[in-house]
């Protein structure tokens, strides 16, 4: 072959190969980046996590029954709505430590001692609402491992805004590996409101570094994702609620999650409508 043709065969070969070369890295790339978009977590119009809340400038610092229709619901309110309390500062002995199994036995007692049904407060007599007063005033500690956790609604505690919501975090008594479904255990519900959000805040709390899991929207549009290889184990601490919102055999309260939709809520979704609601403390327990 003639050495000039030879050279410029060469030259073509290489060129083709460069060519080549150079397409694959670009395609391997945008495959990468497509991977990465897959995985990574969804949009939202608002931050995954717990936030240095300034409440002054929000209308609804002001009152802390929010905007309530009905005396029951006022008194509901102003329970969730209880300022942060240093609880390194009570008395030893004030707050009642509980394993998670002990704390379910705690509130079923509580429940059976007031005699406390389904319709919640708004039944209850002058003596058994004081009982109600007296078991709200308790401090708890709860251990369990955090496999959810995601922005609450708007609703009357906060005076429906978007912006000034609670983060509802489900406390399991195992560490699941997967969003909750048909057949596993409900959790026990704790609760970070506006009212106490910047002291957990400045504390170091973040979410993103204890739940596996967390979600957001509505059904039938729910979107849940991971945020961590595993469920944390930790401690909270805080005052007992009853939310009796949320009381209903079956849809509320349950043992073990009986339905599950895509895109919708698990129900039951809780093991007991008392909860630990506000949360004053966050300890990790094992990592």
């Amino acid at each position: 072959m003639n050495k000039h043709i030879y050279a410029r065969f060469i030259s073509c070969f290489l060129l083709v190969v460069i060519s080549t070369a150079s397409c694959l890295t670009v395609l391997f790339a945008q495959s990468d980046s497509a991977q990465r978009v897959v995985t990574s977590r969804p949009a939202a119009p608002f931050p995954f996590e717990l936030r240095d809340l300034e409440i002054t400038r929000w209308e609804g610092s002001k009152s802390d029954s929010g905007i309530a229709k009905y005396p029951d619901l006022a008194a509901r309110n102003r329970m969730k709505n209880r300022l942060w309390v240093d609880v390194d500062t009570l008395p030893k002995g004030i707050v009642r430590h509980c394993t998670f199994d002990q704390f379910v036995v705690l509130a079923d007692s509580i429940t059976k001692a007031i005699g406390l049904t389904s319709s919640g407060r708004k039944v209850l007599n002058p003596q058994q609402t004081e009982e109600l007063a007296k078991a709200h005033r308790m401090f708890v500690s709860v251990e369990g491992w955090l496999v959810l956790a995601y922005p609450g609604g708007k609703e009357s505690t906060n005076s429906y805004s978007e912006e000034y919501h609670d983060w509802h975090l489900e406390l399991f008594d195992r560490p699941l590996d997967h969003y909750p479904r048909i057949g596993d255990p409900t959790p026990i519900i704790a609760e970070v409101t506006p009212f106490v959000e910047r002291a957990l805040y400045r504390k170091g709390v973040r979410l993103e570094n204890l739940a596996a899991f967390m979600r957001y929207g509505s059904p039938p549009n729910i979107v849940e994702f991971p945020v961590a290889p595993k469920a944390r184990k930790i401690r909270i601490t805080g005052q007992l609620l009853l939310d009796d919102s949320h009381t209903e055999p079956g849809k509320d309260v349950g043992a073990f999650v009986e339905k599950a939709e895509k895109g919708g809520y698990h129900n039951p979704w809780r093991r007991s409508a008392w909860e630990v609601h506000p949360i004053y403390k966050v300890e990790v327990i094992e990592n």
